[in-house]
């Protein structure tokens, strides 16, 4: 996933860090669910693997993520910092449990305090209900219990994206060797077929957090939690108050502003 990145972020000539996340880290077990989604999944539709064979790199080349992590918030401003996570919270996980060190005095979580004013993640918590997590918080239970139980600052969490469909025009308005193209009709195994937009609407929320596009529902005196042997999120007091982050626009709509942003016609 990282050099898939950095060739991205190259393509579109931004010049931006990457981290890394090392499976040999943490216990085969942790991941086990994932491990078997990945095994069910055809070899052919990881994208990410010729984007990085063609820029020859493995993970190995990056620092970990939770280290790049507080080196950036080191030098931040304070309260200045917006993080959002698109996929598993395990990078943002081991940032809140990271000890001080060189980098800082802080310790991760007092880190996050200070530096950073929200968390925007992808995930499922329809407030007041009991909801079953999202597969990304199901794929590692135990970050998501550790972000929603000690995350130190707002949680906004944004669920939707699932009507959202995406990317289909991309066969027809990029050239063949264009990555974003290929790694649609790759992941998704034939040209003019979309996907479920739920990391680029909570991305597209970090980045226009005013936009007019979204309507953000705040939950003061209540922050979300997660219970990892039942698998689900739901509320609880405390003084975090989180948000959700919802849509303005009917999904075709919705649809059709990412479209153009995928190809730079929106502002």
């Amino acid at each position: 996933a990282a050099p898939c990145c950095e060739a991205l972020l190259r393509h579109y000539g931004v010049d931006a860090p990457v981290g890394a996340v090392y499976a040999a880290d943490y216990p085969e077990e942790r991941f086990a669910r994932y491990l078997s989604h990945r095994h069910a999944m055809a070899d052919h539709r990881y994208y990410n693997r010729p984007i990085a064979a063609a820029l020859g790199k493995t993970a190995a080349d990056y620092p970990r993520a939770a280290t790049l992590y507080r080196r950036l918030l080191a030098n931040a401003a304070d309260a200045s910092v917006t993080v959002v996570c698109v996929g598993f919270l395990t990078a943002i996980a081991d940032l809140l449990a990271s000890p001080p060190d060189e980098i800082s005095p802080l310790d991760g979580k007092a880190l996050v305090a200070r530096k950073v004013a929200r968390i925007v993640s992808m995930g499922s918590a329809k407030f007041p209900e009991t909801s079953e997590a999202n597969f990304n918080y199901a794929m590692d239970r135990f970050a998501t219990h550790g972000v929603l139980k000690n995350a130190p600052v707002p949680l906004f969490i944004s669920p939707d994206g699932t009507r959202v469909i995406t990317g289909a025009h991309l066969t027809d308005a990029l050239p063949e060797t264009h990555p974003l193209r290929f790694i649609y009709e790759t992941y998704m195994e034939a040209p003019r077929t979309g996907r479920s937009s739920w990391d680029l609407i909570a991305l597209l929320y970090a980045l226009e957090p005013h936009s007019s596009l979204f309507r953000v529902e705040a939950h003061e005196g209540m922050q979300a939690d997660y219970e990892k042997e039942a698998h689900r999120v739901f509320w609880v007091a405390g003084a975090r108050g989180d948000c959700e982050v919802k849509l303005v626009l009917p999904a075709e709509e919705m649809a059709a502003a990412l479209n153009r942003l995928m190809l730079g016609e929106l502002d």
